[in-house]
């Protein structure tokens, strides 16, 4: 996703961009909107951030919902697919599949994502919520009722009754 993600806005205006990871090699000549770091404090990042590109691994979509960010997510492995398939279910994301996605699919999905208002208004549902909480327990208790909830609705999806 990464080198896809160079590519996909590579010099667009108005468009600045981090990423962070373990692999940056081989992203080949980033251009002036791009700032490339091994790691980024992602609330931090999050807390200015109006669009969110993701694998959509537990931690960053939960740290996106909770900074009231839409995701364009990509995932890669493991729980990934389910968390991804939740996050779209409930209109907070747009969800791709890695094998098929193309450059020019991942441009067009950032412009409603950032400007559609059924993106921000399911994100910014969440946000209030979590705020409205007023614990850091609550957002971790957030957390593990969704795995469990993509876990078994994973499971039950396989059954064959």
């Amino acid at each position: 996703m990464t080198g896809a993600t160079v590519r996909t806005f590579d010099g667009q205006k108005f468009i600045k961009a981090f990423i962070s990871g373990g692999r940056l090699g081989g992203l080949g000549e980033i251009s002036q909107n791009f700032i490339v770091k091994n790691y980024v404090p992602e609330i931090e990042v999050l807390k200015y951030t109006k669009l969110f590109n993701t694998y959509g691994g537990m931690y960053s979509t939960n740290e996106g919902l909770y900074c009231g960010v839409p995701l364009i997510v990509i995932p890669q492995n493991a729980d990934q697919p389910i968390i991804s398939g939740q996050v779209t279910n409930i209109g907070a994301s747009i969800q791709f599949q890695r094998q098929s996605l193309t450059a020019d699919q991942l441009y067009e999905a950032a412009d409603p994502v950032l400007n559609g208002p059924s993106f921000q208004k399911a994100t910014t549902s969440i946000k209030e919520s979590v705020e409205k909480s007023g614990e850091k327990i609550r957002f971790t208790i957030m957390g593990l009722i969704f795995i469990f909830f993509c876990f078994y609705s994973h499971v039950l999806s396989n059954l064959s009754l």
